[in-house]
């Protein structure tokens, strides 16, 4: 299944013109998920969010639909990629599952300054869970590091060994590496963005 959707959902421009007019704002992602087929939570990256609020969003969408959640800056926005285990596990500790089966991949963006060391990002992704509470964990890693990960040996290499069980993929180091499949058991590789999405549809695929 293709699934079509946007970065967020509370986005002031587009009232009354994709939300209709007099629509409360509490309303939004209810509407929103109506036209659409997933969302990503971007509020997940800036800080923990709630059990409660996770809870909400589930309730207030289709059975069928399914949120992408970005992992939290703490995990990924640091000088040593292989400590971000205790940030990590708070993130999937804070109540991520109460979305129960609209819980669909976890992007993990890396920061646009940093320096790709193979080792260390390795590391990184060993650390990605690839099951718990007893359902398999979807990973997209965001990858606008410098110098392109597409120059480095070493990351053909890894990739070669580790490559994720989809149905259809590019290169997995590529530029324009992405994929579409079935739950893997190792981490994706995604594009780098070209620009930042700001208050702006953006398309994005999943697979249930």
């Amino acid at each position: 299944m293709i699934r079509v959707g946007i970065g967020g959902w509370v986005f002031e421009p587009w009232r009354g013109a994709f939300y209709p007019k007099g629509l409360p704002q509490a309303r939004e992602l209810e509407y929103a998920s109506r036209k659409l087929t997933a969302i990503e939570i971007n509020a997940t990256f800036y800080r923990t969010q709630k059990a409660e609020s996770f809870r909400k969003w589930a309730a207030e969408t289709p059975d069928e639909f399914v949120f992408s959640l970005k992992g939290p800056q703490f995990a990924t926005n640091r000088r040593v990629l292989a400590e971000a285990g205790p940030s990590i596990e708070r993130f999937f500790a804070s109540g991520v599952f109460e979305l129960k089966s609209k819980l669909g991949p976890v992007l993990w963006q890396m920061a646009p300054t940093k320096k790709f060391d193979p080792e260390d990002f390795a590391a990184f992704l060993a650390l990605l869970p690839p099951r718990l509470d007893g359902r398999p964990i979807r990973h997209v890693v965001g990858l606008p590091m410098s110098p392109p990960i597409s120059s480095m040996p070493a990351c053909s290499a890894r990739q070669r060994r580790k490559r994720p069980a989809t149905r259809r993929a590019r290169s997995s180091c590529g530029p324009n590496a992405h994929a579409v499949g079935p739950p893997a058991p190792h981490p994706t590789i995604s594009p780098p963005s070209r620009r930042p999405c700001r208050n702006r549809a953006s398309a994005m695929c999943s697979s249930t």
